[in-house]
């Protein structure tokens, strides 16, 4: 028995040795080494009607993506004394940690985004993004070194008369808005993009309850 529990011990000390080699060397060479981007959205999935169970490439790359800039940007879910942040408030902590133009226009996309839909949920999704779901996901918003990126997750089958989308044009499901600094937002035509996805996901809803 006794040897049984100092084993135990042992494994346990190496797999907190091993998760800590990973977050302070490998993790650091890997952001050194990668550009986010080259992980974008390439929709490489299997299309917005396709109800497989396989995960898609682009849901694995968007992981990853964010799995990145957590890292990158050193950010902890713990509040003093044990306690963790609620979706929120690790939301209040990202933009308020963004002291330049991209932590503005982070707060002004949350606020559009509530004030088109007041029964948006806000989510922390794959380790570090900013979730707007209601009926599903809606959108998800995220800083990167040079822009803002807000991603529609059923983009392709949403209409965009305004032209709002200008990344990822081509994929089979997501589309992207990319705020550079100075890039004015269309408050009132990304309201209604908004509530276009919010009713894309209820009548996507209600298809899969009459199956």
């Amino acid at each position: 028995m006794r040897t049984s529990f100092f084993s135990v011990g042992v494994i346990k000390s190496v797999n907190r040795l091993f998760l800590s080699i990973v977050n302070r060397c490998i993790a650091p060479l890997i952001l050194s080494t990668s550009d986010p981007e080259f992980f974008d959205i390439q929709d490489e999935n299997h299309g917005a009607g396709d109800s497989g169970s396989t995960i898609s490439t682009n849901t694995v790359q968007f992981e990853r993506i964010i799995w990145l800039q957590q890292y990158h940007r050193g950010r902890d879910s713990d509040l003093p004394g044990g306690k963790v942040m609620n979706a929120s408030e690790q939301i209040d902590e990202m933009i308020s940690g963004l002291t330049d133009w991209r932590g503005k226009v982070l707060a002004k996309l949350r606020r559009i985004i509530h004030e088109a839909d007041p029964e948006i949920i806000e989510e922390w999704k794959w380790r570090g993004a900013p979730v707007f779901s209601d009926h599903g996901i809606v959108c998800v918003a995220n800083a990167f070194k040079d822009k803002v990126k807000l991603t529609f997750y059923d983009g392709a089958s949403l209409p965009d008369p305004n032209k709002l989308f200008n990344s990822g044009l081509e994929g089979k499901k997501w589309r992207t808005i990319d705020f550079y600094e100075g890039d004015k937002v269309n408050e009132s035509a990304l309201k209604v993009l908004v509530r276009v996805g919010v009713d894309f996901n209820k009548a996507k809803g209600k298809k899969k309850a009459v199956k």
